[in-house]
């Protein structure tokens, strides 16, 4: 089951982070493979979190390889417990340590770092068209111009002169 939610005051207000619970007989690996839709959030740039079993976190970590590249994750185990131990490094790395791990476990793994290309509605309009959709919205010509050359970042008198000229 996947919750997101805001993060707790430790960390900054703006970040957001995934729990999936790994309830019986569901496991982390199967959110990963078994349910496309969920791994639209594993794309996100958010933290997510798991629980998982130490039977299987190998398994787990290796379809995380797979999927996610190689990022960055934290192994939480035996959290609030009196030999707890927290194991950082990429993914990869984690894997050579992966047989040795016992106990509850918790994966803490990085949102991912890519940066998507922006896809804007407006791509297709040129400067006028653009001027227009707005001034058809309600806007005045001087308020239409200044939201186009805010969305392209362009200077507003270059926009100002392309709609007035043409």
């Amino acid at each position: 089951m996947l919750r997101p939610f805001h993060s707790p005051k430790a960390f900054r207000l703006q970040d957001l982070f995934l729990q999936a619970g790994a309830e019986p007989p569901q496991r982390c690996m199967v959110i990963f493979h078994a349910q496309p839709a969920h791994r639209v959030f594993l794309i996100q740039p958010f933290t997510t979190i798991y629980y998982e079993s130490p039977h299987r976190i190998k398994e787990t970590l290796q379809v995380m390889l797979e999927i996610l590249g190689n990022r960055r994750v934290v192994i939480a185990r035996e959290l609030t417990k009196q030999y707890e131990e927290f194991i950082r490094g990429t993914i990869q790395e984690i894997l050579e340590v992966a047989d040795e791990l016992r106990g509850e476990m918790v994966v803490i793994v990085e949102g991912t770092t890519e940066k998507k290309e922006e896809v804007v509605w407006w791509q297709d309009l040129d400067i006028i068209e653009h001027v227009n959709y707005y001034i058809e919205q309600g806007h005045s010509p001087n308020e239409s111009i200044k939201r186009v050359a805010k969305e392209r970042k362009l200077a507003k008198n270059e926009v100002y002169r392309t709609f007035h000229i043409n």
